[in-house]
Formats: structure tokens, sequence, C-alpha cells
């Protein structure tokens, strides 16, 4: 099992990261948490891997945050979530947004990911709430007693989305509105980028 790998970013685009290590280039699947935090194309970084084995071939996923990888696995033991869906749901929300949602119950946010329906986000929370709440337990007392930024934005992004549900769009669309918003802006102008990117 390849555990981490180290080497000069080659290319960056959606989904994708290209990382050369002693004269090899590995493709890595990467989360958009993961490509927004990682260096400039040009310069060294480190990525925690997981190594996807399919019928038809291979896929290497990686991470630049442990928690995160840590994340990625607990989702994929879920029945019905493949390596593909838990990288599209990590690449909508931080890992301490999605901890507080899986911990309160809030499946809404998991179905804005590509492929994830009601019934299955529904299934996630059942299975891995317990686990999610024991293994990720001091990350989220922690962000409600200090009030961190992670749940400061996903209150604000969520309320965001509430109400551009009240003006009849569906829950999906309005998140994916808000995919690209910065998360702490305020209700009011996450409002208007989202209108804006409806409209």
């Amino acid at each position: 099992m390849i555990y981490s790998i180290t080497g000069i970013i080659k290319e960056k685009e959606d989904g994708i990261l290209i990382i050369e290590n002693n004269g090899i280039a590995y493709l890595l699947n990467v989360s958009n948490q993961t490509l927004s935090h990682s260096p400039s194309v040009g310069e060294e970084a480190m990525f925690y891997t997981f190594l996807n084995v399919r019928d038809d071939g291979l896929d290497l996923f990686g991470f630049s945050e442990k928690k995160e990888l840590e994340f990625f696995k607990m989702l994929t033991t879920v029945s019905g979530v493949g390596a593909r869906s838990a990288i599209a749901i990590l690449s909508g929300v931080t890992v301490s947004s999605l901890t507080t949602a899986i911990i309160s119950g809030d499946y809404k946010i998991l179905t804005a990911a590509k492929g994830i329906g009601q019934k299955t986000a529904k299934r996630i929370i059942l299975e891995l709430k317990d686990k999610v709440a024991k293994e990720f337990e001091d990350d989220f007392e922690n962000s409600l007693q200090t009030g961190s930024t992670d749940t400061l934005a996903y209150d604000n992004i969520n309320e965001a989305v509430q109400a551009l549900s009240s003006l009849g769009y569906t829950y999906n669309d309005a998140k994916k509105a808000l995919l690209n918003a910065n998360p702490n802006d305020s209700v009011e102008q996450l409002i208007k980028i989202a209108l804006k990117n409806l409209g």
C-alpha cells in the first residue's frame, strides 16, 4: 500500500492533481478541499494516498490532510458508496462540516454530492454516526465550543441554501450554486452569489 507521496506538482485541474516523484508522474484523484489547499504548480508537496483496486484498473486518491483520508475510508465502508462517491462528498464540504452534518443527522448536505441520493445519505448517517462521533469527537466538540470557522461557515451556507429553497430552487441546485463560494461570506452575500450563478 502506498501511504504517501512527496514530489513536485506538475498539473492541477478539477478533481485531478499530477505530482512527479523521481521522474515518475502520478495522477491523484483529489477532492476540491485538497485541491484548494495544495501548493501551486512547480512547488513540492506531500499527500496521503489511497490505492483503489478495481476490476478494470487502479485509481490513486490523494489527500492533503490525514483526517480527510480517514473520513474517505469511513465513507467507502458504507454500502453503495464507492471511492468516487466518497471523494464527491468530500469535495463539497470540509471534514469538520461533514462531521457536524453526520452527527446532527443532516442528510441534505450529503445529497448535494453527485450520485448521492436521499436513501444513500440516510444510510451513511445511520452507519457512520456513532463511528464519526467517536473518531472525531474532539474536533466536533471544539468546533461547537469555539465557534470555529468551519462550523460558522456551514451555518451560513446552510441558511443560504434554505433561503434559496424557500424561493423555489431545489436543494441540490442551491448547494451547487454555492459550491465555489467563500463560506465565510455573510448569508446575504452567499444568496446574491447563488442567484447570480443560478440566473
